[in-house]
């Protein structure tokens, strides 16, 4: 995630740091205080004298954790047993421990990482004076959050549209986070971007799943429906296939992005001339006649229908634009009081 170049990063080029990489910072300070102490005596097997520092003190109770419930203390542990060891990786046995410590120790970073933990670390407050060396063990992590700032705009294409750019992010958190998924860590994506742009990846091939679907739905239908001949089906097929094409095409001609409206109307379009089509080829098929009167008659008897039916469904949606249907609304609100 902090490869991506639409993550917010500070005056020195890097972004925040998340809640484990401080909680591993945090560690490492604490040994690098407990080794100092050691040298110098102010801490030993048996505890710690009166020169010892909170920090140093705090660094000794972590170091003789075993992490295990029923023996949690192990004094043998000192001085080799390390929070962190060379390679940077904190002390699996202890991690919980550790955990219970830190979110309760140095609640500033803890809060400043936004991690939301759940189920939270366990309650643990460290006090010098206190000689009780057991610290409680947090239950094992079911959830952790990651905060991201984003831009939408690049340093190197600043004129790249933003809505391009929000989803080639989504598609690019999505691939990370399932190839983390493929390796047994669940991860859920959640905010703006995902929320309400995460739909427009999927909604192409859905739009097109749909139209074909219904398509194929309807040219069987009418297959069997008119003695299994092709040629109808065919008509209506070609008519519909015409009519999205100049739908896309007039969505591409005047820059509509890609979102529910434009694909609602594409389908609201070509179900209307199915509609007109189908029955146009029903009436064709089934007068008896040459095929010029079965065409005349088609288009008398079922035309006007058809072409009064376009034209309610249209009037309907703009009925309450008019003024006549405003005034009324008004009037009716009025009496109402």
């Amino acid at each position: 995630m902090s490869s991506l170049p639409w993550v917010i990063r500070d005056d020195n080029g890097a972004v925040p740091h998340m809640w484990l990489s401080v909680f591993k910072d945090w560690l490492e300070r604490l040994q690098v205080v407990f080794d100092k102490e050691w040298k110098l005596g102010f801490l030993h097997k048996e505890g710690w004298s009166d020169e010892a520092s909170a920090d140093g003190i705090l660094a000794f109770k972590l170091a003789v954790q075993t992490g295990h419930v029923d023996h949690p203390v192990d004094m043998t542990q000192l001085p080799g047993n390390r929070l962190i060891d060379s390679d940077g990786n904190i002390n699996a046995r202890a991690f919980y421990v550790y955990l219970t410590a830190w979110a309760w120790n140095d609640p500033l970073a803890y809060g400043a990482t936004a991690a939301n933990l759940k189920p939270e670390p366990r309650i643990w407050i460290h006090t010098p004076e206190d000689k009780e060396l057991k610290i409680p063990k947090s239950a094992p992590i079911k959830y952790a959050e990651i905060s991201y700032l984003l831009r939408t705009t690049r340093d190197d294409n600043e004129e790249q549209d933003k809505e391009y750019q929000i989803l080639a992010f989504v598609q690019e958190v999505r691939r990370i986070t399932t190839a983390f998924e493929a390796r047994g860590l669940p991860v859920f994506p959640w905010g703006i971007p995902f929320r309400f742009y995460e739909q427009y990846l999927n909604l192409p091939m859905n739009s097109a799943i749909v139209i074909g679907v219904a398509g194929g739905m309807t040219a069987v239908v009418l297959f069997f429906s008119l003695g299994l001949k092709v040629r109808p089906v065919g008509v209506v097929v070609s008519i519909a296939t015409i009519t999205l094409a100049q739908i896309a095409g007039a969505i591409g001609w005047l820059g509509v992005g890609i979102n529910a409206l434009p694909v609602e109307i594409a389908l609201l379009g070509v179900s209307l001339v199915i509609f007109s089509t189908v029955q146009l080829v029903v009436a064709f098929c089934c007068i008896p006649g040459e095929v010029t009167t079965r065409r005349a008659i088609a288009f008398t008897v079922v035309g006007p229908p058809c072409v009064q039916s376009l034209v309610s469904s249209q009037l309907s949606p703009s009925s309450p634009c008019t003024p006549i249907y405003i005034q009324t609304i008004v009037l009716a609100h009025w009496n109402l009081h």
